[in-house]
């Protein structure tokens, strides 16, 4: 593989020694020489400077990754497959007109020529538009920059980095009230005008503070303002100018600080900052920093701003103890958060190599429970924040339903929604091995739970998720709903708002908006979540395990898990989410089941407790909180109350109608069949291991080649005859005698074959013989179907009882039967293909108007009629096909 990095090498330059370079500790250098490092380990890198781009000739790469000098230029002049953006600050655009703004509602004289804050943005948004793919350094709120100015969410990818290795401990701490402001340059950029602002308040308040300012002035304004601010407050006030980064003079100077003030205007991440944090000193920031970490309080971009000052005198008033704790907690925020934040780089940039897409997979795990009323709501707001993120698959089981849900469901996913879906059923063995069926069968590299009565309103939840836990790999567990902090059993001591139990099995704390408003507004941490939604790193449950399924039926499996993490050394957060739970089902139970429910919690605290000794004390991180953009209405909106839901159905209805003079729609019905058993496939094939062994066994056209290109693909047939368009066919067999090795094949593909099969069972048995222990079966056969490929129809009529039977004697275990469509859509599919009335779009106007009526309610009408049947539910006896999904069973893998 050829890569191509474009830098500076003012700043890196990898033929030059560390002694060599005369910026080694800066912001650019570390992101340089990061980058060179992990391109590196990936293939044969090419380093150029981006101001001198053409000193290399011309050639072909696989991947280029720039800066945006000249980065439009670089693509014309190499030849680049693959080309990513690294970005290091907010959105030209955003950031001009977040200045503008701030300087015109301030007041504030504009800072000597346009050039000296104004950026133009045609370089940079050329750059932006030319890239496949965009890394950005920064936090939620320079992320927003780029959406608001068009980018699609999913083409940025957001980072943190870091500028070293933090201090073990914190120094001591005498009078906290040292304060620290740090810039590149002193100017109205980085917020110097609400520093003089603050400074000038408090002396005259009469607050007891030192603040020493480092740095150099961006122009002559700036320079005559940070001199009379020394000079009108000698006492409290000290400018050093500028000092080397890499000098002791800087440490200790940094060392020797309480708290870093950082009330950047516009920025992405702020070295200088980072520089500060890893000495251990607090930041008191504004979110636009890039960094998200203000433990005292989040500042305002304003130079009169009470809330400001609040966060400021706040800050002082700590004691040494409170500031002792929180620059401890600067340092645990430093090290999770930014000390390794780029030593995932060569995995996102194999990801984009791979797979196009700069986010990790996101699995969703669905387990449902008599919800045939209610599930379709719930999905449809569940697939607008599926469709939204890049790459998520569904996994549904279907758990001891008695009443219809199953047959919704299937309906409602009878059309595509634009991300594969799974489903499973199982007699009524609860959610705590629902889940556990669902993260085994998650391909991603995060696992998602939600309830069947979770409603997730929030279309921006996979994104602003997956790039906190990208950012923190300790961090291996996030709730979306609520947070709980657990306390000894009797514990007394517990006063404040929200959900507080103390009961005689158990004593929590719920962390929600009820118990703090300002949580709405946070990442924090905590001792466990609720389930619905509960984020998983797959990784952890791969290496520790899934639920503890002696928490069997439910109950507390969700908080034990929570614990094991941390016991592990790992970190588990919450986030206040746009979700909802309903809690449909506890509010069905009788007094029987409530005494169930009463008697599993008892039991199930009663291990929880036994197992694990929760602290009194909490004293966990809080990050800031940047919503992610949305334009338009929220998705709860759509359905605000039942009158609405009336209202827009009734809509919806009449809309709809005009379907029944769509000629083109209603025939479109007719290969819904069709559709499905190919987007099935697609859902199958994309949770097949990449490198596996795949046989499409009767491939014909091998029409799904495509979707099996990441794994070794390999066809059969028994002829590659002309007349029915074969593709290339890998082997050319009876299918009873299929030259390959006995249990050498992962996974076997076979679709709409049997019927064309003398012998079907014996052809079962060979594909029993050639799967290997564990391997699987994707397979569908025609339950109806008319004649076609005659005279080879020798079948028709593949039931589940047929399955059931035969598949057991091949050595296979089916683990998952689902109809394809029901007599609805067979009855449209056989009226389609006996279409005897000819289009009424040709002939003369006389032709035209008698055929137009006949074919309305001949072909139009009916099919939205018999349509409307199988929305009312699937009748399996009149399916087209089974979707068959099974596994060579531990018996077969054993020889027996």
């Amino acid at each position: 593989m050829k890569i191509l990095l474009s830098y500076s090498k003012t700043h890196f330059d990898p033929t030059r020694k560390q002694s060599q370079h005369k910026f080694w500790d800066s912001s650019a250098n570390i992101l340089a020489r990061t980058l060179h490092e992990k391109l590196s380990q990936l293939g044969e890198l090419t380093y150029i400077d981006a101001w001198d781009y053409k000193a290399v000739p011309p050639g072909d790469f696989d991947l280029f990754v720039g800066i945006y000098m000249n980065f439009e230029e670089i693509l014309a002049y190499h030849n680049v497959k693959k080309s990513l953006f690294f970005a290091v600050n907010m959105h030209p655009a955003e950031r001009n007109a977040i200045i503008a703004d701030f300087i015109e509602s301030q007041a504030i004289t504009r800072s000597g020529p346009e050039a000296d804050w104004h950026v133009d943005t045609g370089v940079i948004g050329h750059a932006l538009t030319a890239a496949d793919g965009i890394l950005c350094v920064g936090n939620i709120a320079v992320y927003n920059s780029y959406i608001k100015n068009g980018i699609p969410k999913s083409k940025v990818f957001m980072l943190n980095y870091g500028v070293g290795d933090p201090v073990s401990q914190p120094a001591a701490t005498k009078t906290g009230n040292k304060l620290l402001y740090v810039a590149s340059e002193i100017g109205v950029r980085k917020g110097f005008d609400i520093v003089d602002r603050l400074a000038r308040r408090m002396a005259k308040e009469g607050i007891d503070f030192k603040l020493s300012i480092v740095g150099t002035a961006r122009n002559d304004h700036y320079k005559q303002k940070l001199a009379k601010l020394a000079k009108d407050l000698p006492k409290q006030v000290k400018s050093y100018g500028w000092v080397e980064s890499h000098t002791r003079k800087y440490v200790q100077l940094l060392r020797e600080q309480d708290y870093v003030l950082a009330p950047a205007i516009e920025e992405g991440q702020a070295g200088a900052v980072l520089d500060a944090m890893r000495q251990a000193v607090v930041p008191i920031l504004t979110e636009n920093s890039g960094i998200d970490y203000s433990p005292a309080g989040m500042l305002e971009m304003s130079v009169d701003s009470d809330s400001n000052y609040a966060v400021l005198i706040h800050a002082l008033n700590q004691t040494p103890e409170e500031l002792t704790t929180l620059k401890q907690q600067t340092l645990e925020y430093y090290t999770e958060f930014h000390q390794d934040a780029l030593q995932p780089l060569g995995t996102i940039f194999q990801r984009f190599l791979d797979t196009d897409s700069l986010y990790p997979k996101v699995s969703v795990v669905l387990p449902i429970f008599n919800k045939e009323t209610t599930i379709v709501a719930l999905l449809r707001y569940l697939t607008g924040a599926m469709t939204e993120y890049p790459s998520t698959e569904l996994h549904i089981i279907f758990d001891g339903c008695k009443d219809n849900s199953e047959g919704v469901v299937r309906n409602y996913f009878k059309r595509d929604r634009g991300y594969p879906v799974t489903f499973e059923v199982t007699p009524d063995i609860f959610e705590v091995k629902t889940n556990n069926i669902g993260l085994k069968k998650s391909t991603g590299d995060y696992s998602v739970i939600i309830q069947d009565d979770n409603y997730v309103y929030d279309k921006n939840i996979f994104y602003e998720t997956v790039t906190f836990l990208e950012k923190n790999s300790k961090a291996v567990i996030l709730g979306c709903l609520a947070g709980v902090n657990f306390y000894p059993r009797g514990h007394k001591g517990l006063v404040g708002l929200g959900q507080l139990i103390a009961s005689d099995n158990e004593t929590y704390w719920r962390q929600d908006a009820d118990t703090d408003p300002s949580l709405q507004d946070a990442f924090f941490e905590v001792d466990a979540c609720m389930r619905g939604p509960l984020i998983f790193r797959k990784s952890f449950i791969d290496e520790y395990g899934p639920l503890d399924e002696v928490y069997v039926p439910f109950y507390m499996d969700d908080m034990d898990i929570a614990y094991r993490a941390r016991q592990k050394g790992k970190k588990v957060y919450a986030v206040l989410s746009d979700v909802e739970n309903k809690s449909f089902t506890i509010a069905t139970y009788n007094k029987k089941r409530i005494d169930f429910w009463n008697g599993v919690i008892k039991r199930n605290t009663d291990i929880f407790y036994s197992r694990w000794k929760p602290s009194i004390k909490k004293n966990y991180l809080r990050l800031h909180r940047t919503h992610v953009y949305q334009s338009g209405s929220n998705a709860r909106e759509e359905f605000k109350a039942p009158l609405q839901q009336r209202l827009i159905g009734g809509l919806r209805s009449i809309y709809r109608m005009r379907r029944v003079f769509n000629t083109a729609y209603c025939r479109s019905l007719a290969d819904s069949r069709w559709q499905a058993r190919m987007a099935w496939i697609q859902a199958q094939a994309a949770v097949v291991p990449k490198g596996a062994k795949v046989l499409d066994i009767g491939a014909g056209q091998a029409p799904y080649r495509e979707s099996f290109a990441h794994t070794n693909y390999i066809t059969q047939d028994l002829a590659q005859t002309p007349d029915f368009k074969y593709g290339k066919i890998d082997i050319i067999s009876d299918i009873l005698s299929i030259p390959l090795p006995d249990n050498s094949v992962d996974v076997i593909l076979c679709t709409e074959v049997f019927e064309h099969i003398p012998h079907p069972i014996e052809a079962m048995k060979e594909i029993g013989r050639l799967l290997k222990p564990g391997g699987r079966l994707i397979f569908s056969a025609p339950l109806m179907s008319g004649q076609h490929q005659k005279p080879y129809h020798y079948y028709g009529g593949y039931t589940r009882f047929w399955y059931q039977k035969f598949l057991p004697e091949a050595g296979l275990d089916l683990i998952s039967l689902q109809p394809n469509g029901g007599l609805g859509a067979h009855s449209i599919e056989m009226l389609w293909r006996n279409e005897a009335v000819l289009p009424f779009s040709g002939g003369s106007w006389l032709r035209r108007l008698v055929q137009y009526p006949l074919h309305l309610f001949t072909y139009n009408i009916p099919t939205l009629l018999l349509d409307k049947v199988d929305q009312k539910g699937i009748n399996e006896d009149f399916t087209a096909c089974f979707f068959c999904i099974a596994q060579k069973s531990e018996l077969a893998q054993k020889g027996k």
